[in-house]
């Protein structure tokens, strides 16, 4: 019986230390199982801010190309708004022209071809009601801008 016992003892012992052996293992398994994942995780994350960071950098530089042309585009709109709104101006100003002011304009702006001309062989002057207009268009036309547009809508434009 006593053997019995010893052998009992014995047993127990030996499957005590398989037991802790066993779990020395599985600890060791779990710390290199969370150590490679916490490995994969900065990996991960590392690679996600790189991509984050490319597309970002791609993202400001096609915006950038965006916003450019964006100025340039709202200048050519303004412009065209105000042109148009001399051209229509324009014709107003002539559909309520009466004759004596059209004789008059016309005889000043000769009058004043002719000074320019003088003593130029030859000189021909030729004008016309819309020349005239042109010319005070050309030679006035940033004050008239400036009178009939709020100032925002010229900023910055030559006009």
């Amino acid at each position: 019986m006593e053997q019995l016992e010893s052998t009992d003892i014995l047993d127990k012992e030996i499957y005590e230390d398989a037991r802790k052996k066993a779990e020395k293992t599985l600890r060791g398994a779990d710390d290199n199982v969370a150590s490679v994942k916490r490995k994969w995780q900065r990996k991960l994350e590392r690679g996600i801010k790189s991509l984050q960071s490319k597309y970002d950098d791609k993202k400001k530089t096609l915006q950038a190309g965006l916003d450019s042309g964006r100025p340039l585009a709202e200048k050519r709109v303004r412009l065209s708004l105000i042109d148009a709104l001399f051209a229509e101006a324009e014709a107003d100003y002539l559909s309520h022209l009466d004759k004596a002011k059209a004789e008059a304009l016309l005889k000043n702006k000769k009058d004043a071809l002719e000074k320019e001309s003088a003593g130029a062989d030859n000189a021909e002057i030729s004008l016309s009601i819309n020349d005239i207009i042109d010319d005070m268009l050309d030679v006035h036309r940033r004050e008239l801008a400036a009178a009939l547009f709020e100032p925002p809508l010229l900023e910055g434009e030559i006009v």
